[in-house]
C-alpha cells in the first residue's frame, strides 16, 4: 500500500501503522477485528490524519462498516475499490479471488461484485498459508510455488478471466501467479485500486497536499527491526527507523484505556 501511495500521491505524508504483533488477521473473529480497528483508528485519528486507508481485506470485510460510523475522519477500504476494478476488467464475468480465511468466509467480495454486476460469477479461494510465507520474506521457491498452485488451480478450472488479490500481501507473489495463470487472466491489485479511489476523493474535496511537509512515519506493534528489514525488501529501499507501539486498549481522544 505504501508503495502505491508513493507512486500515486508522492506529495502526501504517510503515517503507517502495521499491527504486526497480531497478524495474520485472517483467522481472527469479527469482534477481535473490530476491536483492533477501533484501537488503530483511534490512534491514527489522534495523530491528525485526514484520511485512513484500511489496507487489509479482512478489516475491510469485517470492521469497515462499523468504523466509518465511529471515527471522525473518512475511511476507505480495499474491497469495494478492488471489486470495481474487477468488474471493469472482466469480459466473461467470471472473477476469482484469493483471500484470507476470514475474508473468504465473510462473503464480502461476492456482495461487492454482485452490486456492480449481478450476472457475474465470483469464486473465492481461501489461502491460509500465503501470509505467513510472505511475512517470513519467502516470495519464491518450491514451497511458495506449490502453495500458490494449490490455491490458484481451482479458480483457473472455473474459467476465470480476472483474479483479485484479496489480501494486500499477495501482490508480492505476482510473478509466480502470473506465470501460473498466464496472459489470459488479468490480475487486480487492491492497493492500487484503493489509492486511486483516495486520489479521486481528495480531489473532489480539494484535500490534496501541495507538497510533502512531514517525513513518513512507520509504526508497528511487533518487532520494528523485523518490519524494517522486510519492508525495505518489499519496497526496495531502506526504510527510516521504525517505531513500536502496542495499541491494546487505545481509544480515540482518550489515549490508553484498560479494557474491562
Amino acid at each position: 500500500m505504501v508503495r502505491e501511495v508513493a507512486a500515486q500521491l508522492p506529495q502526501e505524508s504517510v503515517l503507517y501503522f502495521g499491527d504486526t504483533a497480531r497478524v495474520p488477521y485472517g483467522g481472527r473473529t469479527m469482534p477481535e477485528i473490530i476491536r483492533y480497528g477501533r484501537e488503530i483508528g483511534g490512534f491514527l485519528t489522534d495523530q491528525g490524519v485526514k484520511l485512513i486507508l484500511v489496507a487489509c481485506n479482512t478489516s475491510s470485510a469485517l470492521a469497515l462498516d462499523t468504523l466509518i460510523h465511529e471515527l471522525p475522519v473518512p475511511l476507505l477500504g480495499v474491497i469495494d475499490a478492488a471489486a470495481a476494478v474487477a468488474v471493469r476488467t472482466t469480459a466473461c464475468g467470471r472473477i476469482g479471488v484469493l483471500a484470507t480465511v476470514a475474508t473468504a468466509n465473510s462473503g464480502a467480495y461476492e456482495k461487492a461484485i454482485a452490486k456492480l454486476r449481478p450476472d457475474s460469477e465470483v469464486f473465492v479461494q481461501s489461502c491460509p498459508a500465503l501470509v505467513p510465507l510472505i511475512e517470513a520474506g519467502r516470495l519464491e521457491g518450491e514451497e511458495v510455488r506449490t502453495a500458490v498452485t494449490s490455491y490458484l488451480k481451482p479458480l483457473l478450472e472455473k474459467g476465470i478471466d480476472t483474479l483479485v488479490y484479496g489480501c494486500t500481501h499477495y501482490p508480492f507473489l505476482d510473478r509466480i501467479v502470473a506465470d501460473l495463470a498466464g496472459s489470459g487472466v488479468a490480475r487486480v491489485d487492491p492497493a492500487s485500486a484503493l489509492v486511486a479511489r483516495a486520489v479521486d476523493l481528495m480531489r473532489a474535496h480539494d484535500g490534496m497536499a501541495v507538497a510533502k511537509t512531514r517525513l513518513d512515519r512507520y509504526i508497528v506493534s511487533g518487532s520494528p527491526e523485523h518490519f524494517r528489514a522486510l519492508g525495505s525488501l518489499f519496497l526496495q529501499h531502506t526504510l527510516p527507523p521504525v517505531e513500536q507501539i502496542n495499541l491494546e486498549g487505545y481509544r480515540v481522544s482518550g489515549g490508553f484505556i484498560p479494557r474491562q
